[in-house]
């Protein structure tokens, strides 16, 4: 299994590098209506970046749709908007130093993908953990609706070490 999510994630950054590569010699038309898309994705990471970022809980109900299918370390489940925020509240609670430094993204209307490090201190150990993981999401009516989480083996490196900006950048 773990192999499998590897390889997709090897895919998956490799499809956004050929796509943003420059000598990429494939020449896409413009779409103005999918710069537009784009552009609403773009703006809705840039809140729930701040709703992981800064605490602003009051952005969650512009986030998250009324209810949130979700692929992570507890499972598959569909949670409601306020139990998800309930969860990141306990989690910035619990971990108040958490960051997010994403070093690759992709946006389009109906999903987006963020591959990123997570890091915080332990308050077991009182140590800094540092984890990587991807992030795909799916998106509907502007919202997010689904998000599948990978996290990588405690240690993993990426070989570019390169951080955006935020969440939403292209540089």
């Amino acid at each position: 299994m773990r192999t499998i999510a590897l390889l997709c994630l090897v895919v998956l950054v490799g499809c956004n590098k050929t796509k943003n590569d420059p000598n990429h010699s494939a020449v896409e038309p413009i779409n103005r209506q999918s710069v537009e898309e784009d552009s609403a994705t773009v703006a809705l990471f840039d809140r729930w970046e701040k709703v992981w970022r800064d605490g602003e809980y009051d952005l969650i109900a512009s986030c998250v749709a009324d209810k949130y299918i979700r692929h992570d370390i507890k499972g598959e489940r569909v949670v409601t908007r306020e139990e998800y925020e309930q969860e990141i509240k306990q989690t910035r609670e619990a971990l108040p130093d958490i960051k997010f430094i994403v070093y690759d993204n992709s946006f389009s209307k109906n999903e987006a993908w963020l591959r990123y490090t997570m890091t915080y201190t332990s308050p077991e150990t009182n140590e800094m953990v540092t984890r990587k993981g991807i992030q795909v999401y799916r998106i509907v009516h502007g919202k997010l609706a689904e998000t599948w989480m990978t996290m990588l083996e405690p240690g993993t490196k990426w070989l570019d070490s390169t951080a955006l900006k935020c969440w939403s950048c292209s540089e």
